[in-house]
């Protein structure tokens, strides 16, 4: 053990004194560059110091120079930078003619006045659309009867108001503008608080309304509003727009259509017949009412209500003549009868034009008449014009004959032609004897019993008379 533990020492001895010499060894390596490079750095700070003026004049002269070329470099590009704020300043204040010289070196700079003489192209070209789109719309609103008008939401603020409103409602634009709420106050008042309440709930929605307006002068005219609602991009209401129409002559024209359809003798109609065959009515006057007892509503709801009511001996002809006319787009002339509701026989006579549509319906506008009093009036002039033409017959027979009996048998043929009747009898009265006596008798049918032995003519009829 003491062996091993010597042996143990003496080699941590010997790597002790060799750690020491690396040290040292070490240190002295150290102090030789230290040397070293202080001999170097010597010189070199003497060959410094030898050229130091040459130095400092190179690089003065290269400051100068340096310096030049910055301004040089910088002067060139502030005049073209110049020159684009030039054009931007002529741009925004509408010189759209304005235009850059491509002549500069750095292509950049090129590139940046070929996009800005585009651009300017470009914005000359959609202000002249623009201009040309504005003068017509200023054509258009100056010269038509309409009135477009531009507003915010609550019709506090007025944009655009055209010319045409001066002449619907008797006041200036410019009073408008000043108040937009002024064509509020020239309402009629039974219309006023209507029209403002419909205002009220269609700020997000298109309306259309009617009402009347008081002119200054005291007329009054009637007026269809028509507006509709403007977005921005996030859907957000920002405008109301319009359109105001003078429809006092419609309306006065529909008034006056209404009474006369109301007073008419007879019904004004339009009628539809399709392509597949269906028909219907888009209009009947009052006058329905008194010639087929339905309502003109009731009609214009369900055709059939009439179809119904037509004679079944006269509907397949009414049917065949409206297909005819609608074909020939002739103009369709017809008569039928008609059994009413409370049972009554009408002869009705129906004269219309048909006008083909471009789906191919076809409409006919018409007028309907009950000429029940004239086919009675035919009638009666009919039965007269046999009586006449019966009497006729009865004096030529009397003239070209004088045979009595051939007289009265020619008499009551006629008489029994005339009045449909199967028999006719010719009695005469004998005073002295104070009897009737048959003097001449007529049977159109033979099979029927002879009076003449059945009936015995005495006091008793004279009795009677």
């Amino acid at each position: 053990m003491s062996a091993r533990k010597s042996n143990d020492s003496g080699r941590i001895r010997r790597c002790h004194i060799s750690l020491q010499a690396v040290l040292i060894g070490s240190v002295a390596l150290q102090i030789l560059v230290v040397t070293g490079l202080t001999e170097y750095f010597s010189l070199f700070a003497e060959q410094i110091h030898t050229h130091t003026k040459a130095t400092l004049w190179l690089c003065l002269v290269a400051l100068l120079l340096s310096a030049g070329l910055g301004f040089l470099t910088a002067r060139w590009l502030a005049v073209s930078i110049h020159r684009l704020s030039q054009a931007v300043e002529a741009l925004a204040e509408g010189n759209l003619d304005y235009r850059i010289e491509q002549q500069h070196s750095i292509k950049e700079i090129n590139a940046l006045a070929e996009s800005f003489n585009q651009m300017a192209q470009q914005l000359q070209a959609s202000f002249a659309n623009l201009c040309q789109s504005e003068e017509k719309f200023r054509q258009l609103a100056d010269n038509i009867q309409e009135v477009f008008w531009l507003a915010d939401v609550e019709i506090e603020q007025m944009f655009f108001v055209s010319p045409g409103y001066e002449q619907i409602w008797g006041r200036s634009c410019e009073s408008l503008y000043e108040n937009p709420q002024s064509f509020i106050d020239a309402i009629h008042p039974s219309d006023r608080q209507r029209v403002i309440n419909h205002l009220q709930s269609h700020t997000s929605t298109p309306f259309e309304i009617e009402y009347r307006i008081i002119r200054p002068d005291g007329t009054m005219r009637w007026v269809c509003d028509r507006g509709f609602p403007v977005f921005d991009a996030t859907g957000r209401v920002i405008r109301r727009a319009g359109v105001s129409q003078d429809i006092t002559e419609s309306k006065l024209a529909k008034t006056r259509f209404r009474h006369l359809a109301a007073n008419v003798p007879g019904v004004i109609y339009r009628y539809v017949l399709h392509p597949d065959g269906s028909d219907e009515v888009f209009y009947m006057s009052p006058g329905s009412r008194s010639l087929w007892e339905i309502e003109a509503a009731a009609i214009e709801q369900d055709i059939s209500l009439i179809w119904n009511l037509v004679h079944p001996d006269d509907a397949a002809a009414m049917r065949a003549s409206i297909v005819a006319s609608a074909q020939s787009l002739q103009p369709w002339l017809w008569e039928w009868r008609i059994i009413t509701p409370s049972g009554l026989l009408k002869w009705l006579q129906g004269a219309a034009h048909p006008e083909l549509q471009v789906n191919k319906d076809v409409i006919w506008d018409g007028l309907l008449l009950d000429i029940s009093d004239r086919k009675n009036a035919e009638s009666v002039l009919q039965q007269q014009a046999q009586q006449a033409q019966a009497l006729n017959r009865v004096v030529q027979s009397i003239r070209n004959s004088l045979d009595l009996s051939t007289i009265f048998s020619t008499t009551m043929a006629e008489v029994a032609q005339l009045l449909s009747i199967h028999r006719t009898t010719i009695v005469q009265y004998f005073p002295d004897n104070s009897c009737w006596r048959v003097v001449a008798y007529h049977r159109i049918d033979e099979s029927l019993p002879d009076i003449r032995t059945h009936v015995k003519i005495t006091r008793t009829i004279r009795q009677k008379f």
